[in-house]
């Protein structure tokens, strides 16, 4: 919850066929109150945000975000 409060873009939507869903996947890459660089990834419903995952990005998660 901290990157998403702290995120300043935003969130890009997972597109690939297997990770399609109703509402759509997003997802951001942002840091943590400590400062730890984390994608996250979730969903939009009615009664708030589901975070689905949490990790370190990797590289081409990152190029991916910085190129937006």
């Amino acid at each position: 919850m901290q990157c998403l409060a702290n995120v300043e873009e935003e969130p890009l939507i997972d597109g690939r066929l297997r990770h399609r869903t109703i509402p759509p996947t997003q997802w951001v890459i942002a840091e943590t109150n400590k400062r730890r660089m984390l994608k996250v990834v979730f969903i939009r419903k009615l009664d708030g945000i589901h975070i689905k995952t949490a990790y370190t990005p990797n590289e081409n998660e990152i190029d991916i975000w910085s190129q937006r």
